[in-house]
């Protein structure tokens, strides 16, 4: 029964993913996502379960403590070229990646010389940093993809910081708190005493 939970929840997050990606690059915002789009990191917790689903390099991390330490980790990946399954999905589909007319050398991807002609288009693009992404349809013409990753995470007894109660009543749940969490914002909310102190 778990494992027929899981598929049917990553299913729906899949689902949601592809249709939101229908409605804005088929929809009233079909000409300004060319260019444009989002990255998009999702959490939802079901029971004693957590699932995310991201594409791009928005950032989800959990915070828990471990020996009396505060640690953090990471539940989600930056959709970039440097991560070879990411490269090498753009890639085989015709996307050009390098670094080319940026001087931080961080890799993009860009469409071929014969796919530019072919749309007749006369200028270098779309130039996204990420392999993944809500929208840019542009970049999903050069090999780039709204598909998500998607994680099941068991909740456990030392993730503190989801579990506390007094946490939860800042939005109703915990996946506001989760997205904004850093190392440096875990420390911050590790060490306040009461609510009202959190949120000033």
């Amino acid at each position: 029964l778990k494992k027929n939970i899981h598929i049917l929840t990553e299913n729906f997050l899949k689902k949601c993913f592809d249709q939101i990606e229908n409605d804005i690059c088929n929809g009233n915002l079909k000409k300004n996502s060319e260019l444009s789009g989002t990255t998009c990191s999702l959490l939802i917790k079901l029971k004693d379960y957590l699932y995310i689903a991201s594409v791009g390099d928005s950032r989800i991390v959990l915070g828990f403590i471990d020996d009396n330490k505060i640690k953090s980790k990471r539940l989600t990946i930056d959709h970039r070229f440097n991560i070879k399954k990411e490269f090498d999905m753009v890639s085989k589909a015709g996307g050009v990646i390098c670094s080319k007319n940026n001087k931080s050398n961080t890799l993009r991807v860009w469409l071929s010389k014969e796919k530019l002609k072919e749309l007749n288009i006369k200028y270098n693009t779309p130039g996204l940093m990420v392999s993944r992404s809500i929208g840019d349809s542009i970049a999903k013409i050069a090999g780039c993809s709204s598909e998500p990753d998607i994680l099941s995470l068991k909740i456990k007894s030392e993730y503190k910081f989801i579990e506390t109660k007094k946490m939860l009543k800042l939005r109703g749940d915990f996946s506001f708190i989760l997205i904004i969490f850093n190392y440096e914002m875990f420390n911050i909310l590790h060490s306040v005493s009461n609510i009202n102190e959190m949120t000033e």
